[in-house]
């Protein structure tokens, strides 16, 4: 790259404004799932006030207080995702997965025979996979909208002869938008006359096209945390815990238009994002009865630095001689940015039946700061029966919506951006029903949960198109095993 084009895609990175790329992309970091150990995958997670497992303790980090002995603990997991979501207009691709969702070491200093003051200082070491991107949609639909008429509406007041001028050109200017570039040279808009700064589609208003869009995601979003917790009297449990974040994610998009005749185009974007960020979680369990636990934790905003990288292409055939143009971005655009991920609370309260097990319910609330996007809400509701050695156990999970209006114009992209990939979705809703076994006698714990997910996801191929969105329900599959070395149940 020349020093005129570097120096020109640097100031043009430091003026795009990227809040509708950020907020999209912050519900793939954000990615809320119930991942961890078989235990807590079982109770869907509902062990803020719990406690005495390695993923409870990510959630409330007081819980570690209830370990009384060391353990060495590790997860394996299987994640399947069916062909068909069973719902909608929607082929899901068959994906699996195989992967390690937590691995923990928890050091207990202390005196079982003490009961009064402080009883034990407990330290954790984990590792936590806090999402698993790995999916592949493919809905498909007609519609009376195309995504020519958001091309067109990203020229930002330009005239055809600011297109006209060499490539080169083109892409390093400030005010030209990518996609706008790409529409233009694949012959899908075209200005009302030569000098206005009017454009439109080819297409007429209101003419039908059949869209096909094409979604491949993988990577993953991990945490890496150092806790200590205080036990006091058996009574009073308190923990705080660091947490450093790492992302991984990848995206590949392919958007296809049929339009009469049989011409059109595919668009394909491909996105790239890394990052890092940090945050800290405080949280007490109090037990004023023996059978009684109300646990409740605060996590800080995850402040996260996040890299970016993305280019795009497109084939058309709209010309009459039936040859087909095939334009591509010269180059990656990288960018990057800060930005925080929204705080977490959670509060619970678990009612243990002497030793025949527990219930357990949770409510964990997540805080944005931006108006467009909802404060989430998640009910987590989990039971556990013991016969001698062994557990068994139920869970019900249900998460809140992503987006609150998804008509915003902060879901617009903005017309000299460089991204070319126009998807969006919200997680309208989502349930999750699981169930577990687990064994346990003095030096070995062994557990196994089965996990179903539910999700109603709208899907949208471009923001135009948000009043007809695609009515996605993936469902997903999951089969966890943990083993663990050091009695630690409680």
């Amino acid at each position: 790259m020349n020093m005129r084009r570097e120096f020109s895609l640097i100031l043009f990175l430091c003026i795009v404004h990227l809040l509708w790329a950020i907020d999209l992309d912050k519900e793939n970091t954000l990615g809320f799932d119930i991942q961890g150990t078989a235990r807590y995958v079982g109770m869907a997670g509902a062990m803020t006030a719990v406690g005495g497992d390695a993923s409870a303790v990510r959630d409330n980090p007081a819980g570690l207080g209830i370990f009384r002995h060391n353990e060495l603990s590790v997860t394996l997991d299987y994640q399947l995702q069916p062909s068909k979501s069973g719902f909608g207009p929607v082929n899901d691709r068959l994906t699996t997965q195989f992967g390690l969702p937590q691995l923990s070491w928890v050091i207990c200093f202390g005196d079982n025979d003490r009961l009064k003051g402080l009883v034990f200082n407990n330290l954790m070491l984990s590792y936590h996979r806090v999402v698993q991107y790995k999916r592949n949609l493919n809905p498909s639909g007609t519609f009376a909208i195309s995504q020519t008429d958001l091309m067109a509406e990203l020229t930002n007041g330009l005239t055809k002869n600011d297109f006209d001028r060499s490539l080169d050109d083109v892409w390093d200017d400030i005010n030209i938008g990518w996609l706008s570039v790409l529409g233009y040279r694949a012959g899908l808009i075209e200005p009302v006359d030569s000098a206005s700064t009017d454009w439109h589609s080819i297409l007429s208003p209101n003419e039908q096209v059949s869209a096909n869009l094409n979604i491949q995601e993988s990577g993953t979003s991990d945490e890496y945390s150092i806790a200590y917790a205080a036990n006091i009297s058996n009574r009073i449990y308190l923990g705080i815990n660091m947490n450093i974040s790492t992302l991984l994610y990848s995206k590949t998009t392919t958007y296809t238009e049929q339009f009469d005749y049989g011409s059109g185009y595919a668009l394909q974007s491909e996105i790239r994002m890394n990052g890092i960020g940090w945050s800290t979680n405080i949280g007490v369990i109090y037990r004023p009865v023996n059978m009684l636990r109300i646990g409740a934790s605060w996590q800080s905003p995850t402040l996260m630095a996040v890299n970016y990288s993305n280019n795009g292409s497109i084939e058309s055939n709209v010309d009459t001689t039936g040859i087909s143009r095939q334009i591509s971005t010269p180059y990656y655009s990288y960018s990057s940015d800060k930005y925080q991920l929204p705080m977490r609370s959670t509060f619970g309260m678990t009612y243990q039946f002497s030793t025949k097990g527990l219930l357990s319910v949770e409510y964990d609330y997540l805080h944005h700061f931006r108006h467009e996007t909802a404060d989430r809400h998640f009910l987590k509701i989990g039971g556990e029966y013991v016969c001698q050695n062994w557990f068994f156990r139920l869970g019900y999970a249900f998460q809140s919506a992503f987006m609150k209006y998804e008509t915003e114009p902060l879901f617009r992209p903005i017309e000299t951006d460089t991204r070319t990939d126009t998807d969006f979705r919200n997680v309208f809703y989502a349930h999750y029903a699981s169930a577990g076994v687990g064994f346990r006698n003095r030096k070995i714990v062994a557990e196994l949960a089965y996990q179903y997910r539910l999700q109603h996801i709208r899907q949208y191929a471009h923001y135009n198109q948000v009043d007809t969105p695609f009515e996605l329900y993936p469902q997903t599959h999951r089969i966890v095993l943990t083993l663990a070395f050091g009695r630690s149940r409680f």
